[in-house]
């Protein structure tokens, strides 16, 4: 079974407010993933020490300018949920300024991203959020199975 990670956003994922997300795939590559495939979804890549935490089902796949993402993406890429639980942003979000502002960051990507495979998808079986974030601050820590 094919493996996406979620390295920057399995928190919202586990939460259930993520939706879609975006990938810099070689197009040979995202063209192996396919409408209706259940793929598993992973806390980082596998070869970095990542753990299963779910899957989903593939809804569709196109490749696509950040320009033409609907304002809904802020809220289904996850954002949202970020900026509500900011314990939870990634340094990789953090602006140059320090500010932690999730809208702000969407906007920028929109804005100067490149070209990207879009894939939105529909949880399939997720491990409880609590079930793998044992802590909400800042000293997060992640139950190990």
């Amino acid at each position: 079974m094919k493996i996406i990670s979620f390295g920057y956003t399995a928190a919202p994922l586990l939460a259930g407010r993520k939706t879609i997300t975006r990938r810099e795939w070689k197009d040979e590559y995202a063209l192996k993933f396919h409408p209706g495939e259940i793929v598993q979804a992973y806390d980082k890549q596998a070869r970095f020490g990542g753990k299963k935490i779910g899957e989903i089902r593939i809804s569709w796949i196109i490749k696509q300018s950040p320009l033409l993402m609907p304002d809904s993406d802020y809220e289904e890429e996850g954002f949202a949920w970020l900026d509500e639980n900011p314990e939870f942003i990634p340094k990789k979000f953090i602006l140059k300024d320090g500010t932690k502002d999730m809208k702000k960051y969407f906007r920028m990507w929109e804005m100067f991203g490149e070209p990207c495979w879009a894939i939105k998808f529909e949880p399939v079986k997720l491990l409880p959020f609590e079930s793998f974030f044992t802590s909400r601050n800042s000293s997060l820590t992640e139950v190990t199975f």
